[in-house]
């Protein structure tokens, strides 16, 4: 699972957030993961608008795939097709151009070598 571009208030809340979004990628609040992670802390550089940004990415290993509950989805199609494309696909999350308040949904090849 990757998610690019979230907002983030503070550095604090890099961890938690980080658990949060994965939790809604995945449809499974209780991701299991080793107890350990990565944060890299990049340089500031400016977006479209001009504004300064400095961006963070932070990695997370997951101990097992999560499987989507259906409490957490909008409907089983979309739990039976995030299930079914965790296993041998990621998922990405990135802006949505035409709305700063929502994300595009993606999936990207296969991770089975």
């Amino acid at each position: 699972m990757r998610c690019e571009h979230a907002y983030l208030a503070g550095t604090g809340d890099i961890r938690n957030w980080g658990q949060q979004i994965g939790g809604q990628m995945a449809g499974n609040r209780s991701l299991q993961f080793e107890p350990y992670i990565e944060e890299l802390e990049g340089e500031e550089i400016p977006d479209a608008q001009g504004n300064f940004f400095k961006p963070y990415t932070v990695t997370f290993y997951l101990i097992e795939l999560p499987e989507a509950q259906q409490r957490f989805m909008k409907d089983d199609q979309q739990r039976q097709r995030i299930n079914q494309k965790i296993k041998d696909h990621t998922i990405v999350w990135t802006p949505d151009p035409t709305n700063p308040r929502k994300h595009i949904e993606s999936f990207e090849g296969s991770n089975l070598a």
